[in-house]
């Protein structure tokens, strides 16, 4: 029909619209116009959270590595503590110069809520991509995400 931009369906005769697409051509015109009258749903919250950071240098110094997990570990649960959230699943991402990626996932059978259990997590994930090749970049990543309604009912939450 020769429409390939939003503005040109907003400007296309609506009765021909019509005649192809029946009411969904009326509707697709309204969308075109900015008219919608469906109601607004609030978006189910997000799905993940995750921290990363970019070496200067690209290195291989594992006290820095170490270092850098604590404190990506550190922020993330702080965003944790502050929302009632818990985690189930903890993913590493490690980029190495020559920007090959590794990423390695663990899902957890509860869920937490524990910096120190983050940081041994992911100091665990890691050990497999440590080699020769020099760190450019880490990132944790938390999601399977739950929030604790009720501080009452974090207990049961846990179960």
């Amino acid at each position: 029909m020769g429409i390939n931009t939003v503005g040109q369906l907003a400007v296309y005769d609506i009765q021909e619209l019509q005649s192809h697409f029946g009411k969904w051509g009326v509707y697709m015109h309204e969308l075109a116009l900015g008219h919608d009258t469906s109601a607004v749903q609030e978006d189910e919250g997000f799905k993940s959270m995750s921290r990363e950071c970019t070496f200067e240098e690209d290195t291989d110094y594992l006290a820095l590595i170490h270092q850098t997990i604590n404190e990506i570990a550190d922020d993330l649960n702080h965003t944790l503590v502050e929302g009632g959230i818990f985690f189930r699943t903890l993913t590493i991402e490690m980029r190495f110069s020559g920007f090959k990626t590794h990423t390695k996932s663990l899902t957890l059978p509860h869920y937490i809520q524990d910096t120190n259990r983050i940081k041994e997590l992911a100091k665990e994930l890691i050990t497999s991509f440590l080699n020769k090749n020099k760190v450019r970049l880490i990132s944790i990543k938390l999601s399977n995400l739950e929030i604790a309604i009720e501080q009452t009912k974090i207990e049961d939450f846990l179960k």
